[in-house]
């Protein structure tokens, strides 16, 4: 075989393997930063498709630095039981992420939730663009898994970035 057309050929695996994580990290600017929540659906083994609340806002930031955040908020309890009761109808954790092809860990340091911290939760990227993210997970071994919306907020119109401050 020609060791040329082998090195190319395995190149071009190459590449094609890590065409999504290209995608995530040439779209860099457009993962990072803050996305508001617009659905949370908890679907079951079976495909049933189950809110995660009510009253719905939330948050993920993700910065370049490799730190992230996410906190979701429901709206007041009703007498429906839903899976955000679990977590006190709120739930907030930080940490770390790290991206590889279209799967965003992120690891857990701190959470309203004790039982997260120091895990590591697995996200998949189901779709990325300027302005709306759709990410997947598997919710333990029970076969269900999650579907989280998020949508970049405009930012205001008198936005500056030297508006920042540079903290010490």
């Amino acid at each position: 075989m020609n060791k040329k057309f082998t090195k190319i050929s395995v190149m071009s695996l190459v590449l094609l393997a890590n065409t999504s994580l290209a995608a995530i990290e040439k779209g860099g600017s457009r993962l990072m930063g803050g996305w508001d929540l617009k659905e949370f659906v908890i679907i079951s083994a079976d495909g049933r498709p189950e809110p995660f609340c009510s009253g719905l806002n939330g948050q993920i930031i993700y910065e370049k630095t490799g730190f992230m955040s996410v906190s979701i908020n429901c709206g007041a309890s009703d007498s429906v039981k839903v899976p955000a009761d679990e977590y006190g109808r709120m739930l907030f954790y930080s940490g770390r992420f790290e991206v590889e092809g279209d799967k965003i860990t992120h690891k857990v340091l701190n959470s309203s939730s004790a039982g997260l911290i120091g895990k590591q939760l697995i996200r998949t990227v189901e779709s990325l663009t300027s302005n709306a993210l759709t990410l997947t997970g598997a919710i333990g071994s029970s076969g269900q898994h999650l579907r989280i919306k998020w949508s970049k907020p405009e930012l205001s119109p008198t936005y500056s970035p030297q508006d920042e401050v540079a903290y010490l």
